[in-house]
């Protein structure tokens, strides 16, 4: 699957309903889309076949409606009891549609290589005539079923008259032709006819004149004559008129206690479409997108008006301007805080709260609206909540770095803005849905940041470089335990607990008397000997074995 065919698919105008609702299907809008995205606006038909046989098999992946599997292949055909199902939604509808567009497409590709060979032409009559059966079963469906809109029923009819048409052209059966291209111009002008100046008018008119050469080719064949004038009252049905009746209108509209004349028929469309576009449940970015292009061209229309007269008028063009300029502020507003629920990271969300607050400063000084008290006091209102969304943003930057006090006071801070967009009693649901859920954040955070703080050791005035934090003291901890801190290494594999081996202590000396000068004195091993008087006498000593012994080892010496 190429990013185009994603991107195309996205886009496409495929609205699923709920069971009891309308099944509705804009084939042209849709297939017009589709052609320009995937080959045909550079009549490529091979590239546009093969992008719906690919989005047929997602189709048929996606709802379920396999044709046999990979070894035996069984037709299976969308049906009038596949449109009674409650899970039933418009992609059961694209299915035939895609069928046919392939085989016309085939069709088509093999016209452009006729020219040089002629046995194409029998394969180019082959694909035709399978798109019109194709084209018969689909409209015999979207006559049969009830669970279809007005407007899907003539978008049938006219797409299966042009594929008769294109069959018959082919077959050169000029008045069957000629039959079905007046259907299908007749029921395509009707239509553009009804939308007037909605953007899709244009593609209906662009389709129906496209068939007029056609036409006039097939008159001059048959030697009719063909009255322009007369075609779009070709197609005149029941359908036709009950859209006409139901076209929304919107030739005025109340703002701020004045009613404000909506100047041209464009502008009463494009109201009628935010009007539609508000009550949506669940909306897309890029559906703001497509309303704000819109309002953009609207508002210069406008502004075209005003210049040549300058009125000032509360129901003349200028009035008309101011409404345009404030819708277009708040629908910038409705698309930034869809963002803002998509965003994960709080700087972000800051920038985009940014966004906002420039908008509603902007609104302010829109003419005709910055005298207005209660007009000026809703949106201070609006910009007092937002400033404190945004503290609170600031506080979690602060809080995912640790910096307990800093994220304590914009805490505080913004249920201090809260409390003040509270006071004047604003009555937009939205924005006292987003005041609930930011105070209660708020103040649930707050108090996390004082336990935080609390755990630290400090006060709320005490500096900020004393917050508490994860540390690795110096000292261990027994010469400690007295304070609390987070030492961080008691938990780890070195815990610093008690400095080991103890380091030495100085002691004071003690009164002891060592006396070892005795070790140094030579003492005589007899007095007697020293005076000379011993008792034993040096000549016997010698005698005897003993002496001899002595004698003969060198012992006695």
């Amino acid at each position: 699957m190429t990013l185009a065919e994603t991107s195309g698919e996205a886009a496409s105008s495929v609205e699923e309903v709920n069971s009891g609702e309308l099944l509705q299907l804009k084939i042209l809008p849709v297939l017009k889309e589709r052609q320009l995205q995937h080959g045909l606006r550079h009549g490529d038909y091979q590239r546009y076949r093969g992008y719906c046989t690919r989005r047929l098999s997602r189709l048929r992946h996606c709802l379920r409606l396999p044709q046999g599997n990979r070894k035996n292949f069984k037709k299976r055909e969308v049906s009038g009891a596949d449109l009674e199902l409650e899970k039933a939604d418009s992609r059961y509808l694209e299915i035939p549609v895609t069928i046919i567009e392939r085989a016309w497409a085939c069709a088509m590709e093999l016209k452009q290589e006729a020219n040089t060979e002629t046995r194409k032409r029998i394969h180019l009559v082959s694909r035709l005539k399978k798109a019109l059966v194709h084209a018969e079963q689909f409209q015999e469906l979207g006559r049969e079923s009830t669970r279809l809109d007005e407007r899907t029923k003539l978008e049938i009819e006219a797409y299966a008259s042009f594929i008769f048409a294109s069959f018959h052209f082919e077959m050169q059966h000029w008045e069957d032709a000629m039959r079905n291209f007046k259907n299908a111009q007749s029921i395509y002008a009707q239509i553009a006819r009804v939308l007037g100046d909605h953007p899709e008018a244009s593609i209906y008119n662009e389709k129906s004149n496209e068939l007029l050469p056609s036409m006039r080719f097939c008159a001059y064949q048959t030697g009719a004559d063909l009255n322009i004038s007369e075609l779009t009252a070709q197609f005149q049905s029941a359908a036709i008129e009950a859209m006409i009746a139901q076209r929304p209108k919107m030739s005025e509209v109340n703002f701020r206690g004045y009613k404000i004349t909506v100047p041209t028929e464009k502008i009463q469309a494009l109201l009628v479409r935010i009007e539609d576009f508000e009550k949506k449940d669940s909306v897309k970015v890029e559906d703001y997108e497509e309303i704000l292009v819109e309002l953009r061209d609207a508002i210069q229309a406008v502004r075209d008006l005003t210049k040549p007269e300058q009125q000032t008028a509360k129901t003349k063009p200028s009035m008309m301007l101011s409404y345009l300029l404030y819708l277009r502020l708040k629908l910038t507003n409705s698309r930034t805080e869809l963002l803002l629920k998509e965003k994960t990271q709080p700087k972000d969300s800051i920038r985009l709260i940014e966004m906002i607050l420039h908008n509603f400063s902007e609104m302010k000084t829109i003419p005709e609206l910055d005298n207005d008290d209660d007009f000026q006091l809703d949106v201070d209102n609006s910009i007092a909540a937002f400033k404190g969304i945004r503290c609170r943003y600031l506080a979690d930057v602060y809080n995912s770095s640790k910096k307990w006090t800093e994220a304590l006071l914009l805490y505080n801070k913004t249920v201090e803005y809260l409390q003040q967009a509270l006071k004047n009693k604003p009555t937009d649901k939205n924005l006292l849905d987003n005041i609930a859920k930011a105070q209660s954040y708020a103040k649930s955070a707050s108090i996390e940041c004082r336990a935080q703080i609390v755990l630290a050791g400090v006060n709320d005035d005490d500096d900020v470089d004393s917050v508490l934090k994860l540390r690795r003291p110096k000292e261990p901890l027994i010469d400690r335990l007295n304070d609390f801190v987070l030492d961080e290494s008691l938990v780890s594999g070195e815990p610093n607990v008690a400095v080991f081996p103890p380091d030495f202590s100085p002691v004071p000396c003690k009164p002891l008397f060592f006396d070892l000068a005795l070790n140094h004195i030579k003492v005589p091993a007899s007095l007697e000997d020293k005076a000379g008087l011993s008792t034993k006498k040096g000549g016997d000593a010698g005698k005897g074995i003993t002496g001899f012994v002595k004698g003969l080892w060198g012992w006695g010496k």
